[in-house]
């Protein structure tokens, strides 16, 4: 069967993995984004352009792993915030005495959030560092120190991120989100999504099935430089 909206053949995933979004939410926003007013992202600036152009350089030589996306190398898969996206959207969120952790289909990946007031860096996570408190009903998580530059949405390292969740009712969570990044917007800019609740188990997501991608990648490139070529098959000027 082939891929859902692309040329027949078998890639890898077809319609029936899709989480299509079918489903308006309850105010019928056109946007996530409510913050700026218009609903759209404020525009990236000198800085991160600077830096989004570099990051795409360093992408397009391949020279080593540490120079493809995080999604290749099966680490992270569109960082944070929590978003929507194709498919594996579902998380799981666990709360202990001291510690909140959010468990994210995606990828399997697992936030361990301390609920404390002082964030530290003794190990930087490519997550970042996340501590949490509560305001009253509503569950506040701040995230700052990322480990590189390459987060969502573009941001950098310097990039904090909030995140709000509280009960809109008993089977629906309001996920509300800011984030701030002087390198890489003026402003700040907000959005909300509501979550809601399913009785189904997170399935464990297997990236690349051991990783072989990563390594095709590279050895393609390295193929087409004995070549004489670029990465994309053209020749060398």
């Amino acid at each position: 069967m082939g891929g859902a909206g692309y040329p027949p053949g078998v890639i890898s995933y077809n319609n029936f993995w899709y989480e299509r979004g079918i489903e308006t939410i309850a105010d019928r926003r056109t946007s996530l984004i409510y913050d700026p007013p218009n609903g759209r992202m404020p525009p990236t600036n000198a800085a991160g352009q600077q830096r989004r152009a570099e990051i795409r350089e360093m992408r397009r030589l391949s020279l080593g792993p540490e120079a493809r996306t995080l999604s290749d190398r099966c680490l992270l898969m569109g960082g944070l915030p929590m978003t929507s996206g194709a498919y594996n959207n579902n998380m799981q969120l666990i709360q202990t005495k001291d510690h909140i952790v959010i468990v994210n289909e995606m990828i399997h990946r697992a936030r361990i959030i301390r609920l404390d007031s002082e964030h530290h860096t003794r190990q930087l996570k490519w997550s970042g560092d996340s501590i949490a408190h509560w305001e009253g009903d509503t569950l506040v998580i701040h995230t700052q120190h990322f480990y590189q530059d390459q987060n969502g949405r573009g941001s950098s390292a310097s990039m904090q991120l909030e995140e709000r969740l509280s009960w809109i009712d008993e089977n629906t969570l309001e996920y509300d989100f800011t984030m701030q990044d002087p390198q890489t917007w003026d402003v700040s800019w907000s959005a909300k999504l509501p979550m809601r609740r399913i009785e189904d188990p997170l399935f464990e997501y297997a990236c690349h099935e051991g990783n072989h991608g990563l390594p095709g990648i590279l050895a393609g490139w390295r193929r087409y430089e004995t070549m004489g070529m670029n990465g994309d098959g053209t020749p060398k000027d």
